[in-house]
């Protein structure tokens, strides 16, 4: 498997530019783009089996899964019949999906889990220590 000379995303078919140049569409070539890898629960057909592995997010994304993480959430995968990919995070507390995506298999779910960690996990304005006038505090 050929891997993204800039971020390390790999690379595949469904991406014939990217494997030409040699630079995916996760990070678009920008070279000072750093990667965390993140644990995945696949679910694998046609049993359900639980198989863990991971995949890599844009580094900038770090304290947004500590904080899933923290909460008791975790990604789940699953490839449909369909071929498409479901992508979850699901609350092992609650049992339950607490965001979900689902799109073509391929250079997106990366992305797509991306959007959902940004948007579920994201700093308060209180964490980031902003006030209402919209300064920082200290």
């Amino acid at each position: 498997m050929k891997l993204c000379d800039d971020c390390g995303h790999p690379l595949t078919i469904h991406d014939v530019e990217s494997l030409k140049t040699g630079r995916c569409q996760f990070c678009q070539g920008v070279a000072s783009t750093r990667t965390t890898e993140v644990d995945v629960i696949q679910f694998m057909r046609p049993s359900g089996r639980q198989n863990p592995t991971s995949t890599i997010l844009p580094f900038d994304l770090q304290d947004e899964y500590d904080r899933m993480r923290l909460a008791g959430c975790r990604f789940e995968a699953e490839v449909l019949s369909t071929g498409e990919v479901s992508v979850t995070i699901f609350d092992t507390h609650e049992e339950i999906d607490i965001a979900i995506a689902v799109l073509p298999n391929g250079p997106g779910v990366q992305p797509a889990m991306a959007r959902m960690l940004a948007y579920n996990f994201a700093p308060t304005e209180q964490e980031k220590g902003v006030t209402h006038d919209g300064n920082g505090s200290h």
